[in-house]
């Protein structure tokens, strides 16, 4: 292509090959990120995938998003993965908002019956728990409760 094209159009045709690229594999990451944090390959299903996700909005469940920022805040607790930022046109109410995919490791109970938190980022076998919150809200309140 280097002898039909002028240099000009071949410097485009190569910068949207590497978009085209790019895009691709952010695609590719944001469905393995999910199906991991879904519960692996073998459990893992796309088309419940909107279905599992517990939704916090602006208005409601201010208390939930306040537990929600104190187990982030526990020490003792592994970090919650960021799964991704979207927004959700389907939403009648507000399609302008962004939210947060938040996905927290699950824990399990060892032989002596203790709660064990298997941390971040877990075997693929277990199931998150995917918290869905409005992302300035939510990371508002995050920031007041670091202050």
């Amino acid at each position: 292509s280097r002898r039909v094209l002028s240099p000009m159009r071949l410097l485009a045709k190569r910068r949207q090959e590497y978009k085209y690229t790019v895009e691709q594999s952010a695609e590719y990451n944001a469905l393995m990120m999910r199906q991991h944090v879904g519960g692996g390959k073998g459990i893992y299903d796309p088309k419940t995938e909107i279905s599992v996700w517990e939704t916090h909005t602006n208005k409601h469940n201010v208390e939930e998003m306040n537990d929600i920022i104190a187990e982030i805040l526990d020490a003792k607790k592994p970090s919650p993965v960021i799964v991704a930022m979207e927004q959700d046109l389907g939403n009648d109410d507000d399609p302008n908002t962004y939210h947060l995919f938040l996905a927290f490791p699950p824990s399990y109970k060892n032989e002596e019956g203790q709660v064990v938190e298997i941390g971040t980022p877990g075997p693929p076998s277990s199931l998150y728990r995917r918290v869905r919150v409005p992302l300035v809200n939510f990371c508002e309140r995050l920031a007041t409760a670091f202050e």
